[in-house]
């Protein structure tokens, strides 16, 4: 009788470490979630840039990232692929620049699936976030980038 009530206690007591440690970990996956899902695209010269990333995103299964700026009516986007797509970067980058040709005729798109081309639109988002504020230095970093990416 005396082992019965032991072990039942035992029982009771794992069990609440465990339901305890459950609940912990299940917050901090819903804090993580929040994180994740706090991830924030700065729009910065053109108003439907955020719009036409989602709808290329959509529209384009294979592309796992994008990225892009926008100085008036220049764009350029950097995309990474799903690995099964490696093979075939050059056609999507074909496809969606045709796409954005005839959806949006008034952008001139340069599209790139270069790594370097993605880290450094990412790098000049950051210098506007940080330092830039006049349009004038904007500019001649954007020719910059735009002159690698057309290189």
């Amino acid at each position: 009788m005396q082992k019965h009530k032991i072990y039942r206690c035992l029982f009771i007591m794992m069990m609440g470490v465990m339901m305890t440690a459950g609940c912990q970990s299940q917050e901090q996956a819903e804090a993580n979630n929040e994180n994740i899902q706090s991830v924030k695209q700065i729009n910065y010269s053109h108003p439907l840039q955020m719009e036409l990333n989602d709808l290329l995103t959509k529209e384009f299964s294979e592309v796992e990232k994008l990225t892009s700026i926008t100085n008036n009516n220049e764009q350029l986007i950097a995309i990474q692929v799903s690995p099964f797509y490696q093979f075939t970067e050059q056609a999507i980058e074909a496809d969606i620049t045709s796409y954005l040709k005839t959806q949006f005729p008034d952008i001139q798109p340069s599209v790139s699936s270069d790594y370097k081309m993605f880290l450094e639109i990412d790098r000049l988002k950051a210098k506007l976030e940080e330092d830039i504020t006049d349009k004038q230095t904007f500019d001649q970093l954007f020719k910059q980038l735009s002159e690698q990416f057309n290189s």
